[in-house]
């Protein structure tokens, strides 16, 4: 009767996913996870009867599009009820290969790893080359999000040798795509602007509407990173709605998010707090705790440039959290530099001095440049404070040798007023520097705030530098240039977290036993004074 029981069981489950096969929506009605209510059901009915392969099967009809919409908890389920019973070696490659995925997605980053090895060594194993260069290529991405960069691209260069030997151009595609992000991490620009393009010819050829969104908006990420911002905001505003019309949720999010950063490139905070609560929002709904985590700070470095302090500390604390929940090394060196900036702000050096170190430690670990270059530049500043000037000009010395192009006048700056205090007669040429930079980074875009604040400070520098500056009567006119330039700073954004900033910097020239520049600070203590909210939000409160 046990065994009659069972039989009966298994054959209705059959029957019922025959029912659900034969029900099915063409791909091309695939909108929203409603139109694969029958695919999931038979998932389900097959995986209880046993029917694993067959289970599989279905499985890989509907991963691309769950995965594309954000479904990757759900994903990862499905995948981990499978694996125990594959055991047909293509099919045990996919299954294991997919949950990869899906853990990377959720940040769970060393365990995706794992996986992506077993999954390559499978594609060895049946001489599948076409897997081998998927799997090749995934291991890249997951490698690439640990800040490995130069083992991603090795990675993804073999995958890319092997795509176009079997003749797969979506694949093709696929890894040029992944190679941009990881030239453009490593500060390679034009290598990845080249590779974005050529991806971008060959997604425009096969009529890939998605992949055309992706790789629009990874280019736009490449151009922000130059500073052209007038690049770039297009290039976001033409990939959204291809990436909303195909309902690839983690894409648009990522790209509706780093649109608002180069709004807050621009002086607009509104703007930029509107998007990255849009972001963090898609994110939290499709389970993404990575990203959840980026948004996060995104927000909290709009706070804090807003002189929200308390507000942007309770958010980088929740960044903290989910970082060290994941694994994600990368923002959380971000995340503990921030830490640093927001308490070298409100004067706690030592808490300072703190987060930077261990934000380098964890920078170092994952040798990711533009946290290292940050944890030098604040390092040096927090030396700087308490007089310990050989080590200000070390820190200086280690962020300068990085060239992280974007922000590398912020160092050329800090090298100059550590060479104030060392009466350095090279503090000039450090000074000159900046300004040559800055005026650089703003001959396509003039409305980025950022150069115009560190070139005004340049300026400054280069005042007090002047053989003429002994006299009292010439402070006045050696400053005029300074202060026309603070000004046009001060009609983009006169945000009181910038204006701070920029007070601490002078701060720095002044305490290097320098007289004679009140009217700076005259003209900066007015405008934080106009623009200061009168009380901050107590972080106890804040939920975003």
């Amino acid at each position: 009767m046990g065994n009659d029981s069972s039989y009966t069981r298994r054959a209705l489950e059959l029957q019922a996913a025959e029912y659900y096969a034969s029900i099915r929506k063409p791909e091309n009605e695939w909108y929203s996870i409603i139109d694969l209510t029958p695919q999931l059901a038979e998932f389900a009915h097959r995986l209880r009867a046993q029917e694993y392969m067959a289970a599989c099967q279905v499985l890989n009809q509907v991963e691309a599009a769950l995965y594309s919409w954000g479904y990757y908890a759900q994903l990862a389920a499905s995948h981990e009820q499978l694996l125990p019973a594959l055991t047909v070696p293509d099919l045990r490659m996919y299954n294991i290969g997919g949950l990869g995925r899906t853990y990377q997605a959720l940040g769970k980053i060393a365990t995706a790893l794992d996986c992506y090895q077993q999954a390559l060594e499978l594609a060895l194993v049946i001489s599948d080359h076409r897997s081998e260069s998927v799997w090749r290529g995934e291991l890249g991405c997951a490698y690439y999000d640990t800040g490995r960069f130069s083992v991603a691209g090795s990675l993804l260069q073999e995958a890319l040798e092997i795509a176009r030997r079997v003749k797969d151009r979506a694949l093709e595609a696929h890894h040029l795509g992944n190679l941009g992000r990881v030239y453009g991490n490593a500060g390679q620009y034009e290598d990845a602007i080249q590779v974005y393009e050529q991806a971008l010819q060959i997604t425009s050829e096969l009529g890939d509407s998605l992949n055309t969104g992706v790789y629009k908006g990874r280019l736009g990420v490449t151009y922000r990173r130059q500073g052209r911002l007038d690049r770039a905001i297009p290039l976001y505003q033409e990939a959204l709605p291809l990436l909303h019309e195909s309902g690839a949720r983690a894409e648009y999010e990522r790209h509706l998010g780093d649109l608002g950063s180069a709004y807050r490139d621009l002086g607009r905070f509104d703007l930029a707090i509107a998007l990255h609560q849009k972001s963090l929002a898609v994110t939290r709904e499709i389970g993404h705790r990575r990203d959840e985590g980026v948004w996060l700070s995104s927000l909290g470095l709009d706070y804090y440039s807003l002189g929200l302090v308390n507000r942007a500390l309770a958010l980088y604390r929740q960044v903290q959290d989910i970082t060290r929940e994941i694994g994600d090394q990368r923002n959380l060196s971000v995340c503990l530099c921030r830490l640093g900036d927001v308490y070298q702000l409100k004067g706690q050096r030592e808490k300072a001095f703190g987060y930077y170190q261990q934000a380098l430690l964890v920078a170092t670990q994952v040798n990711y440049q533009p946290g290292l270059f940050e944890c030098y530049v604040g390092l040096s500043r927090v030396a700087l404070n308490v007089d310990k000037f050989p080590e200000a000009q070390q820190h200086c010395i280690q962020a300068l040798r990085l060239r992280v192009s974007r922000t590398y006048y912020w160092a050329t700056l800090l090298h100059g007023i550590v060479g104030l205090y060392q009466h350095n007669t090279n503090a000039a040429q450090s000074f000159a520097e900046t300004l040559r930079l800055c005026r650089v980074a703003l001959e396509n875009v003039t409305g980025l705030y950022q150069p115009h604040y560190v070139l005004a400070t340049a300026l400054v520098g280069q005042a007090v530098c002047n053989l003429h500056w002994i006299d009292p009567a010439q402070r006045s006119v050696l400053l005029t240039p300074a202060l026309a330039e603070y000004r046009r700073a001060l009609d983009i954004t006169a945000a009181p977290g910038i204006v701070r900033d920029a007070l601490r910097d002078l701060e720095l020239i002044r305490a290097a036993s320098t007289e004679g520049l009140e009217p700076v600070f005259a003209l900066l203590e007015e405008a934080l004074n106009n623009n200061t909210p009168s009380t901050e939000d107590d972080p106890d409160l804040i939920t975003v």
